[in-house]
């Protein structure tokens, strides 16, 4: 569950991530995970987003 207010919503929402937030907290919300799809299609968008080499690129962008 993300802060409703996170600077991250806008990024993890613009790259397709599926995701919860505080507000969306309920009895139900808590006791129903992601489905399976959708838990992989966050892993999948993680990896690439993550990868050894997009992390290298970024942190070559930073020092430039």
């Amino acid at each position: 569950f993300l802060h409703p207010e996170s600077v991250l919503l806008p990024f993890l929402r613009e790259q397709g991530y599926i995701f919860y937030t505080w507000d969306d907290m309920s009895v139900e919300a808590l006791g129903t995970p992601l489905k399976d799809s959708d838990r992989q299609k966050n892993y999948e968008l993680a990896c690439i987003q993550f990868s050894e080499k997009t992390i290298a690129e970024n942190y070559q962008r930073i020092l430039t």
